[in-house]
């Protein structure tokens, strides 16, 4: 488990992104696509695609967790569903492609193994992730990195180390 190097993104026109080598501390962050009304889809996917080539040339993951795409069409809770299907289809196919170990959860698995629920309002529930991760010791203030380390966070409990007492960087469980 500790060769073992995960990738974990929370899809959106603002990629949460957090990555872990074993069981060293995390690195995070977002990688903004283009917004706009005159904005092609498509223009965001060649970005995207470009984007995640690179962080896997240079970080090497093993694994990518993604998290599944919301299909909804109210708006402020979810993203266009055209766009997150995408963009989760094309990260499943670039790591097929590679020979990537690829797995997808959805928002409610991973928070509910984070947080310890996942019932609430969108705002709370986001507002919750990021308390956690605060309390880890990854200062985030931005709610699709936290997402992100959340994905990362249930990833590696399904792998959990007992011997090491440890979830991630050293945050006793």
């Amino acid at each position: 488990m500790t060769d073992e190097s995960v990738l974990a993104l929370d899809l959106s026109k603002s990629v949460g992104w957090a990555f872990a080598r074993g069981w060293a501390k995390p690195t995070f962050g977002v990688k903004e696509l283009p917004r706009g009304t005159y904005v092609p889809d498509a223009k965001c996917f060649v970005i995207y695609e470009q984007w995640l080539d690179d962080m896997i040339r240079v970080e090497k993951p093993t694994s990518i967790i993604f998290e599944a795409p919301i299909l909804t069409q109210e708006k402020g809770v979810a993203g266009d569903p055209y766009l997150l299907i995408t963009l989760a289809g094309l990260t499943d196919w670039k790591c097929e492609k590679l020979g990537i170990d690829c797995v997808q959860a959805t928002a409610s698995e991973a928070r509910r193994y984070f947080i310890g629920h996942a019932k609430g309002k969108s705002a709370e529930l986001k507002a919750d992730v990021g308390y956690r991760c605060r309390q880890l010791g990854w200062m985030t203030d931005n709610h699709n990195t936290a997402d992100a380390l959340c994905l990362l966070a249930y990833f590696r409990g399904m792998e959990f180390e007992p011997s090491t007492g440890q979830l991630l960087a050293g945050a006793a469980e």
